[in-house]
């Protein structure tokens, strides 16, 4: 993982100027260089940045003023560099899509309450950042879908008026491994999982620490698109992982068992 050096970083600012979407379009910036590794990125405004393809880099990243930011790479092996810290605030967008590594050796945070920000992941995301977290509020962190591969190698740390949304496909969902978890002492935040596109039942793994999960719970769970099903959340400290389990509701299985015992009746009479 790249360490960078803000100290030495030369901001380089998003100005659009090549009416490109391009991340690699050099007249985008204001300096009319593509960022290095060793400059301070700044996407401040309603722009739309594309990062399609491997080889981006900076020392930092801010993503703020209601801009969005969409990571699409098309291999495993392409890789997102940025450093040291990334920033997110005022309604700001970032987009995790089709495959690639998003890399940054410190943390993942926020610092504005005025207007939430997004995170969205639906693609394959390996690494990420070492550490996520917040300073005051994160906004929506979103996972969608069986097909996503989202890790990062560091600890995941939510508090004040979070949400974090798993969304699941018709295949279910998969996790978000991380090695630990810690939801600061019951003020970490709002779940809510959305089973609206799924209609069966088991038991699934939304969060997967490797080293350990902390004793605390989100303040409150939402659950979208049951439908007849009842959900309930294990926060599972010996194996360091938070699952959600889909069950028929309590009515459903009465209903089943009514149906059942007129069967047998039914047969008894014969």
């Amino acid at each position: 993982m790249c360490l960078g050096s803000t100290a030495m970083a030369v901001e380089v600012t998003w100005d659009g100027g090549a009416s490109t979407t391009s991340w690699f379009d050099a007249t985008n910036w204001d300096t009319n260089n593509v960022p290095t590794a060793s400059d301070s990125v700044v996407i401040n405004g309603a722009y739309t940045v594309d990062v399609l393809t491997d080889g981006g880099v900076a020392n930092d990243l801010k993503i703020w003023g209601g801009a969005t930011l969409n990571t699409n790479m098309a291999a495993d092996t392409d890789t997102f560099n940025l450093g040291s810290a990334i920033n997110m605030r005022e309604g700001s967008t970032w987009n995790w899509l089709g495959r690639g590594e998003v890399v940054c050796s410190g943390w993942m945070w926020t610092s504005d309450n005025a207007a939430a920000t997004s995170l969205n992941i639906s693609g394959y995301v390996s690494g990420g950042p070492s550490l996520w977290g917040v300073s005051n509020q994160l906004g929506y962190l979103t996972f969608t879908g069986n097909n996503h591969t989202a890790a990062a190698a560091g600890g995941f740390y939510l508090r004040n008026d979070n949400v974090v949304k798993f969304v699941f496909d018709a295949a279910g969902i998969a996790p978000f491994t991380i090695n630990n978890i810690d939801l600061f002492d019951g003020t970490g935040g709002y779940l809510v999982v959305d089973f609206t596109s799924y209609v069966g039942l088991g038991t699934f793994t939304l969060m997967d620490a490797s080293a350990g999960l902390g004793a605390e719970t989100f303040v409150d769970e939402t659950f979208l698109g049951l439908g007849a099903r009842s959900a309930s959340v294990t926060y599972d400290s010996t194996n360091n992982d938070i699952t959600v389990t889909l069950t028929p509701e309590p009515a459903t299985m009465a209903l089943l068992g009514l149906g059942g015992l007129g069967l047998l009746l039914r047969r008894k009479r014969r």
